[in-house]
């Protein structure tokens, strides 16, 4: 039977994917709708997210807000903080479970399951979802378990991916750079249409699982979105993957 939504994974395995991806923003201590009730003093006092008072009083008198206006601020802020690494879970339980390729597990890592491999160990792909997002200590990071990489198969490619790259930048393949580091060949930074590419053989399976995600989420979800917002997120889509 033809799959509805990829046709490099399952219906179940897609589905599984966008519903562990999705958890985070259902949980009780954290969904908008349970932080919109609290108070500001509520959120300021906060012991799980430790408010900045400096900062607080900064942001009110710079963006001129009163505490209901600072509190849906902040909401927002500590939301796209706690949620920031749904995409990469999404993502690579996709690709993880192309036929082919598997979770690499790095022992001791702060990143765990944010990278793949192929099963042959030839092509390592360390995971991330935007790229100007990393500080440079996570950058050095990776390269130092590529480096370890290398050591055990030093044929293997090793690349630090970006599923969206800086100005949406597309067929990005080049060797990835840091500062008191010796380039090397089989070290390289991708962008995310390469990344599916590499994985899936497929040129258009980024693009494709988008909109199977926007397909997914219509079908299922109680929330709609107007004619003007699909519209908005159409031409965003063209933005990115034409």
């Amino acid at each position: 039977m033809k799959n509805k939504y990829l046709p490099f994974v399952s219906d179940k395995t897609f589905e599984e994917c966008i519903k562990k991806a999705m958890k985070t923003y259902k949980d009780s201590e954290t969904s908008l709708s349970n932080l919109n009730k609290k108070e500001p003093l509520s959120i300021l006092k906060s012991a799980k997210n430790t408010t900045d008072g400096f900062k607080t009083l900064l942001d009110i008198y710079g963006h001129e807000f009163d505490l209901n206006e600072w509190k849906l601020f902040e909401i927002s802020r500590a939301l796209d903080l706690g949620n920031r690494s749904m995409s990469i879970i999404f993502h690579v339980g996709i690709l993880s479970n192309v036929n082919g390729w598997k979770i690499h597990n790095v022992a001791n890592s702060p990143d765990k399951e944010r990278m793949i491999k192929n099963k042959d160990n030839s092509i390592f792909i360390d995971i991330r979802n935007l790229q100007h997002s990393l500080d440079s200590d996570k950058k050095y990071g990776i390269r130092d378990r590529f480096d370890e990489i290398l050591k055990s198969n030093p044929d293997a490619m090793c690349y630090h991916g970006f599923i969206i790259s800086n100005n949406y930048e597309k067929n990005l393949d080049q060797i990835y750079h840091l500062r008191d580091r010796k380039d090397h060949e089989n070290i390289r930074k991708i962008s995310g249409d390469l990344i599916y590419q590499k994985v899936t053989g497929d040129e258009k399976a980024l693009s494709k699982t988008y909109n199977a995600l926007r397909l997914y989420l219509k079908e299922n979800s109680d929330h709609n979105l107007s004619a003007k917002d699909e519209e908005t997120l159409n031409q965003y889509q063209r933005k990115i993957f034409n």
